[in-house]
């Protein structure tokens, strides 16, 4: 047999070490208003053999279009990922996400989740209280209060954090917009929390350490809960070392 059919991948998108049957699929999914250069400081960290990394931008983020009639809700993105990982075969599966990826990757498939060996939530949304500033604001106003004032507003505030992840200028408003509405809904549903409590795999919840206020905590048994030093909620990119030796030993990478 030949190697599988690889997921037709954006060229600003990347996949390392793709073999016919890799033994450890590492999947990353990046958060609200970024892409996949959040995970830019896994490639070597993750440059080992039997390893696969799959790091795609979200559809309406980054370079990835949008299929016809997308609504950018919080299942379709999940329903879209699913279908990428089809083009994989694996032995292994392991998911690591961000904020906004957290609820994604929670809503995959069951035949998804049921197959990981591990699930890493990166600050990733749980509850209501998880919904910042940013997204809840965003959802309580009006589209073109949103568009006209407070995006490009938002896009100049992040954009001095200088973080490689954070590319405002690739998503545009109604999609930023939608995204925030169905991120907020599910995360005050309570069932997000549900389904990584459900979880039958490995799972644990990164927290940076000037994030200790986090309410999440407080429903989080100790033995699945860590903080990476000297970081916030971009601990990928506040202090790289750190999460990565935390990754690699969480997953065993030799």
């Amino acid at each position: 047999m030949g190697a599988p059919a690889v997921p037709d991948i954006h060229p600003v998108q990347w996949v390392k070490a793709v073999t016919p049957i890799t033994p450890h699929l590492l999947v990353c999914i990046h958060g609200l208003g970024c892409t996949h250069r959040s995970w830019d400081g896994l490639k070597a960290a993750f440059d080992a053999p039997g390893w696969t990394v799959f790091a795609p931008d979200l559809p309406g983020f980054g370079g990835q279009t949008a299929p016809a009639g997308f609504g950018f809700a919080m299942e379709e993105q999940a329903a879209w990922l699913a279908e990428q990982l089809k083009g994989f075969s694996y032995r292994r599966l392991h998911i690591v996400a961000h904020s906004m990826g957290g609820a994604v990757g929670l809503l995959l498939p069951d035949a998804v989740l049921g197959r990981a060996s591990s699930f890493v939530s990166v600050e990733g949304n749980l509850v209501g209280e998880d919904c910042g500033l940013v997204s809840r604001r965003t959802s309580e106003m009006a589209f073109a209060q949103f568009r006209d004032r407070f995006y490009p507003r938002l896009k100049r505030g992040w954009g001095d954090l200088g973080m490689q992840g954070i590319d405002l200028e690739a998503v545009a408003p109604e999609v930023f917009y939608r995204s925030c509405h169905s991120l907020v809904e599910w995360s005050d549903s309570g069932r997000l929390l549900g389904r990584f409590r459900a979880l039958t795999c490995r799972r644990h919840y990164l927290y940076g350490s000037r994030n200790t206020h986090l309410p999440v905590l407080q429903r989080l048994p100790p033995a699945e809960k860590s903080a990476i030093a000297d970081a916030g909620h971009f601990m990928m990119e506040d202090n790289p070392a750190a999460f990565n030796a935390w990754l690699k030993g969480f997953l065993a990478v030799e």
